[in-house]
């Protein structure tokens, strides 16, 4: 299966089954931390794949008004058909591409990247991707991150992955991805340490990030850009 293909977009939201649970948490959360922003709020959603988030902001905050920036054309479809059968297209602008590739101009209120930064495993660019989100939120502007993230060096981590494993045995997973999880920790998805994760949101301009989320591996975080 290719990833973010046609056919891995088509399974995206439901391939992890009964844990689905926590992405509906952490969408809640998110919702929260971003309560603060003004009624008529532009969002962006950094990495924004099915637009999953889009449709629990948008229903919460009927003024707000959503720029879904991805780079794969098979997960922006399954998002475009998704909104549209829920009729919030006219709220939504679709950019296929990276977040440099996004038209100069428009500064957001709020911005979300809900597991996208752990698919970039090099600390350089991990940075550079939020900061090319701090660069296009007005001074002040919300950003809520989620993403994988544990330290491997705390002895308390094999248990933590090892529950994580009976999650992804359970779920409705490829079978590839539940016989390789453990290894592609730290190779095909980054496993910087949260410590680490919140040093390269800070030093892409943005305050020094507040934990709000954990969902066994999965840490969320709110933060402003400064």
């Amino acid at each position: 299966m290719v990833p973010f293909g046609e056919e891995h977009a088509a399974v995206y939201d439901t391939q992890f089954g009964d844990m689905a649970p926590i992405r509906d948490s952490l969408d809640l959360i998110t919702n929260l931390a971003l309560d603060v922003l003004p009624e008529d709020a532009p969002v962006l959603c950094a990495g924004a794949g099915t637009g999953t988030e889009v449709l629990a902001l948008a229903a919460a905050h009927p003024g707000w008004r959503f720029c879904l920036a991805e780079p794969a054309p098979a997960m922006l479809a399954v998002a475009r058909r998704k909104l549209g059968s829920a009729g919030l297209l006219e709220r939504c602008t679709f950019h296929e591409g990276y977040l440099d590739s996004l038209p100069p101009g428009e500064r957001f209120d709020g911005a979300t990247s809900l597991l996208v930064s752990h698919f970039l495993t090099e600390t350089n660019e991990r940075e550079a991707y939020f900061r090319e989100i701090a660069v296009r939120l007005r001074p002040g502007g919300t950003l809520v991150d989620a993403d994988l993230a544990a330290d491997r060096s705390d002895p308390r981590f094999d248990r933590l992955m090892e529950v994580w494993l009976t999650g992804i045995q359970t779920s409705n997973a490829t079978s590839d991805m539940k016989d390789n999880y453990r290894a592609d920790f730290g190779t095909a998805f980054a496993a910087h340490s949260p410590s680490e994760v919140e040093a390269l949101i800070q030093g892409a301009g943005f305050e020094a990030p507040v934990q709000i989320f954990q969902g066994m591996l999965i840490r969320g975080w709110v933060t402003s850009r400064t």
